[in-house]
């Protein structure tokens, strides 16, 4: 899923490559704009930095770029807004740009401690969890190949640290979860590393209510200051989608993006850390998933 330039000498593929322009083809040609863009993600943390604003806003208008230039056919929706029908592959690449999301979140980690829990990160990741919803619903998951098991545990992360005050949102947030993990669950039937993830998901969630059930109520209701800090740019042209979407898209409202706010406020500094996550494909990220506990 990453790819970095300096390691090739050829030029990105275009529909003149293949026999005839099929919707697997394009979708292959946008899928790899979408690598390029996550490979120079994983440059810049692989040596050690944390991306800065300026980085980190000129790496969501490369995103923000790819998903309005998309074509109409590769797209969810269309132009009148109403939901195209579903196509495996359509699928499959929205689920890498939403993965994209979250893993340029998390390489602002220098500057923005909150950035597991923060509104963009968690609309990616009930995005995640509802277009797998849908690939489950069609019995599409023996299809999928191993890297799905990566882009669950990124979705996953989000959704495990945020904690909210909402009846209904903490009802969808252990729904949203639970399809993550059972996901996962089934692509651990053909692969061993997705069976890491699952131990891995399940380990983190353990720690967190343990972590939660220890400390005391001012610790939990302590407001981290800027929380929400620099989500609101570019936020609608990173999600230009109808709000039937996920439950979440109401976080593109601005009652709702104050709403979200307010319940982030229990997102507190004893769910900082992550435990170390083993298994390969996290192997361009290992500055993201690595223990910070001293």
């Amino acid at each position: 899923m990453v790819i970095q330039i300096g390691d090739f000498d050829v030029a990105p593929p275009t529909l003149s490559d293949f026999s005839e322009p099929s919707l697997p083809a394009k979708a292959f040609i946008e899928h790899v704009k979408l690598c390029k863009i996550i490979g120079r993600v994983s440059q810049l943390l692989n040596s050690g930095a944390s991306l800065n604003s300026d980085e980190s806003s000129a790496l969501k208008a490369s995103l923000c770029q790819w998903i309005r230039r998309l074509p109409p056919e590769l797209s969810l929706y269309d132009a009148t807004g109403l939901r195209q029908p579903y196509k495996k592959e359509v699928t499959g690449l929205h689920l890498v740009y939403f993965t994209a999301i979250i893993l340029l979140q998390a390489a602002t980690r220098g500057y923005n401690s909150q950035w597991r829990a923060s509104p963009i990160s968690l609309l990616a990741s009930s995005c995640i969890a509802r277009l797998y919803e849908e690939t489950q619903l069609r019995e599409d998951v023996c299809f999928l190949i191993h890297i799905h098991s990566f882009y669950c545990m990124v979705g996953a992360i989000p959704l495990l640290y945020w904690r909210t005050r909402s009846h209904s949102k903490e009802s969808c947030r252990l729904e949203e979860l639970e399809i993550l993990r059972s996901t996962v669950e089934q692509l651990s039937t053909r692969f061993g590393g997705a069976g890491t993830v699952l131990r891995n998901m399940e380990a983190l969630e353990t720690e967190l209510q343990q972590r939660r059930s220890e400390s005391s109520i001012d610790d939990m209701m302590q407001a981290e200051e800027n929380i929400v800090a620099g989500d609101g740019e570019q936020m609608e042209e990173l999600f230009p989608f109808p709000l039937e979407l996920c439950p979440n898209m109401d976080l593109l409202d601005t009652a709702g993006a104050a709403r979200m706010e307010e319940s982030l406020n229990i997102t507190h500094s004893f769910v900082q850390d992550l435990p170390e996550w083993i298994f390969e494909d996290a192997s361009s990220f290992p500055s993201i998933f690595e223990s910070e506990i001293m």
